[in-house]
């Protein structure tokens, strides 16, 4: 089992953990964090 999750979203930012399961969904281990920032393309 896999899950994201999507939190702090602001207009032009957000924080993304991704996380999986071996046992149904019991217990989550976290295996990536990612804060997301929009920038200017110049």
């Amino acid at each position: 089992m896999n899950r994201w999750t999507f939190t702090d979203m602001e207009q032009d930012s957000f924080f993304w953990r991704g996380e999986t399961s071996t046992d149904g969904g019991e217990s989550w281990r976290l295996q990536a964090e990612f804060r997301v920032v929009r920038r200017e393309i110049l």
